[in-house]
């Protein structure tokens, strides 16, 4: 049986095949982009620079998501959690950057959380770890945390272990005297037991007031 040549069907034919190309290419403009790691880390860490901690710990989780094993987004979520009081969870993030890449800026967290659970022979072991690595210590991401905070908290914390920790918190509090320009606590001995023990208490909430 002769079939008649139909261009009809033909045309039909090819706009159907340029119909298909063209769907196939706006499909290929409209895929997600690739997750942007760098990008998501400055996000996280804009909003922790605005106290925003709630935002900043779910973009650092979402980071986190995609890359479990991220130093700076571990960091960065433990320092949300420990704004938020969340210590335990804070210490858990803290430990698993330390152990990705060793890092001060984890390790003066640890000292804060420690601190403030209490643990304070941790607390002083971590915050020393912050000053040997780097004296002058500032923490990139919240200039206001920087070495001055590290001794203070090791003044506290030896203050809070008693007596026999006091010549300690003694050195940290007259160093920060010192680089403040604070009148110096004077020497135990010349002072009775109560009144030194007082005027330490006293330097170390002045301390506080003035490392903010």
């Amino acid at each position: 049986m002769n079939r008649r040549y139909n261009p009809c069907s033909l045309v039909m034919t090819i706009a159907i095949a340029v119909s298909l190309m063209l769907a196939g290419c706006s499909s290929d403009k409209g895929s997600t982009p690739p997750f942007d790691v760098n990008a998501k880390l400055n996000e996280a860490w804009n909003s922790f620079g605005t106290g925003n901690y709630d935002g900043a710990l779910a973009t650092f989780s979402d980071v986190l998501s995609h890359s479990a094993s991220n130093a700076e987004a571990l960091m960065g979520r433990g320092w949300c959690k420990a704004f938020k009081k969340d210590y335990t969870a804070a210490i858990d993030d803290f430990n698993s950057s330390i152990g990705q890449t060793s890092t001060a800026d984890a390790k003066m967290g640890l000292a804060a959380v420690y601190r403030d659970l209490p643990d304070f022979q941790a607390s002083i072991t971590n915050a020393s770890a912050v000053i040997a690595a780097d004296s002058q210590y500032v923490f990139a991401k919240m200039t206001s945390i920087d070495f001055k905070d590290a001794h203070l908290i090791k003044a506290q914390c030896y203050f809070r272990l008693g007596k026999s920790s006091f010549p300690s918190a003694h050195t940290e509090v007259n160093y920060l005297c010192t680089l403040l320009g604070f009148s110096q606590l004077p020497a135990a001995n010349s002072l009775p037991a109560a009144d030194y023990e007082k005027q330490l208490g006293q330097k170390l909430d002045d301390l506080s007031v003035a490392i903010k």
